[in-house]
């Protein structure tokens, strides 16, 4: 019996970071750098980098880095805020709409929303980008990367071939609202699309309809909100989200890791009948 419960509890502490893994969202104000829970929402100010920072992109190996308003890339110490400069774009890029996302390869790209939309690569040693595709016609806001693909978004999720410059659509957002759109996009590791979702055109000194929400791919819907800024950080500029998971695996989703607890019980089970646990 005793093996029987060390069994249960080896399993439950092994699978217990893929049920509460901790999901840290990075976003910027101004030239201070914010750090929020996804699953509570508690946000607090980390610091000041000393730039005003527009978009933010983590590595695969956790680094973070960042667009300056002036066109140079950055890395920010998510501990601290202390930036430190990598090197200019060189290409003429509107940083105030672009947005930064690594593949699974460890390629970071640009995405700059003009008409057309450009797609650069861009150098983490040097900060230089280089264009690699164009897409006509098609409006396009934030990049995020997961499973091989790039996404933007917009008022629709895209997918982006930069081999062949194709853009296809793979649904129309709904529910926005008047000039609504989804920008600086990021994927957590529930799987979910998270996005700053917003209408970008503020009268005046009001308030801007502007939140952090995640999204389905596929249809577009919003599953939840998770963070509605104060009227002290409402013009959030960036979104890069980093797991604390011990094991961080971005396809499990929830449908995922049911199916992974099932096959241990079954597992389980199979050895308890057959007397070896």
């Amino acid at each position: 019996m005793t093996r029987k419960i060390l069994f249960f509890v080896v399993v439950l502490f092994t699978l217990a970071p893929l049920l509460w893994a901790s999901h840290s969202a990075f976003t910027t104000s101004d030239s201070r750098l914010w750090q929020f829970q996804l699953e509570t929402g508690e946000y607090g100010v980390v610091g000041e980098t000393g730039y005003l920072i527009y978009c933010l992109a983590f590595s695969p190996n956790g680094e973070l880095y960042g667009l300056t308003d002036a066109g140079d890339i950055v890395t920010v110490d998510p501990a601290t805020a202390e930036a430190t400069l990598v090197g200019p774009l060189v290409e003429p890029v509107d940083p105030t709409a672009a947005d930064l996302e690594f593949d699974h390869d460890g390629v970071l790209w640009l995405l700059e929303p003009s008409y057309p939309a450009v797609l650069y690569s861009v150098d983490t040693t040097t900060g230089r980008a280089t264009a690699r595709a164009s897409f006509e016609q098609v409006f396009m806001l934030g990049l995020a990367s997961a499973r091989g693909r790039l996404i933007a978004g917009g008022w629709s999720f895209w997918e982006l071939d930069p081999d062949s410059g194709s853009a296809t659509e793979i649904t129309a957002i709904p529910n926005l609202g008047t000039n609504g759109i989804v920008a600086h996009l990021s994927f957590g590791h529930s799987g979910f699309l998270w996005g700053r979702s917003a209408a970008p055109y503020c009268p005046g000194p009001s308030p801007c309809d502007s939140a952090i929400a995640a999204f389905d791919l596929e249809s577009g819907a919003k599953l939840r909100e998770v963070f509605v800024p104060s009227a002290s950080i409402q013009f959030t500029d960036a979104l890069a989200i980093r797991s604390a998971s011990v094991f961080p695996i971005p396809a499990l989703s929830g449908s995922g890791i049911i199916a992974l607890i099932s096959l241990f019980a079954v597992a389980g089970v199979c050895l308890i009948r057959r007397g070896r646990l």
